[in-house]
């Protein structure tokens, strides 16, 4: 009796939005014996390994040298956050903007940072951007924009979708292109989309749509942008929200 292969799909899963690009490679775990050949499900790729750039899932089959053959699945998936700075590491991506944020929180970016939105998100976690100079963060300016008509949205009650923790000299550029959306519907307070606190200072919230669905009374703090009271020395100063639709 012939062996069969056993396919075996080794690589990265996911790819950075605006291009990005990853490669599969297919075995033999059994290792029963070549000259294998392939066929991947995206065209006739006779190699073991394929230059993916299009999220999706492929098969490929892999055939060994006496005929018996197996199949391969494997699921390619997109990181629509991309993140460049001047300092630590130059070029990332990241599932969605909370992963991005804890990214720069923890060093990871360092100096002058951008952010680029090539997808639309939701997020499981409120996406809190610390001040430079707090814990590992710092960075000197950071900008975000995107590159098409993007929603980055979650569900949360009594919190804000995005939280500038103190950061500084952030830029949210929607280019008329962004929405931030918090889609809870609570009555709770501090519910809201975007919250500026502990001395969140100069930053420009522009040309986006900032949503919030939020139902609270009239008088309870909420809504689409929140400044909060803070445990910081300045207050959240020269803050500029311009060109957005609320």
């Amino acid at each position: 009796v012939n062996a069969s292969p056993t396919a075996v799909i080794s690589g990265a899963t996911s790819i950075c939005g605006g291009g990005g690009t990853t490669t599969l490679t297919i075995s033999d775990g059994a290792s029963t014996g070549g000259p294998y050949t392939y066929n991947w499900s995206n065209g006739s790729i006779a190699a073991a390994s394929n230059s993916i750039s299009t999220v999706g899932t492929y098969t490929v089959g892999i055939t060994n040298g006496v005929g018996c053959s197996a199949t391969g699945l494997q699921a390619v998936i997109l990181n629509p956050i991309s993140v460049t700075s001047t300092g630590g590491t130059s070029s990332a991506c990241y599932v969605n903007l909370n992963a991005a944020f804890a990214a720069i929180n923890n060093g990871t970016h360092t100096g002058t940072i951008s952010i680029t939105v090539n997808g639309s998100t939701i997020e499981s976690s409120i996406c809190i951007l610390n001040a430079s100079g707090s814990g590992s963060a710092s960075y000197s300016s950071i900008i975000m924009q995107p590159t098409g008509a993007y929603t980055i949205q979650g569900s949360f009650s009594a919190n804000s979708l995005i939280t500038l923790n103190g950061a500084s000299n952030v830029t949210i550029n929607g280019l008329n292109s962004l929405t931030l959306a918090n889609t809870n519907g609570s009555t709770v307070a501090g519910t809201g989309t975007l919250l500026f606190i502990n001395d969140a200072s100069n930053n420009v919230i522009t040309n986006c749509t900032v949503l919030c669905n939020a139902l609270m009374a009239v008088g309870t703090t909420g809504g689409p942008i929140m400044s909060s009271t803070t445990s910081g020395i300045t207050g959240n100063d020269n803050n500029t929200i311009s060109y957005c639709n609320l």
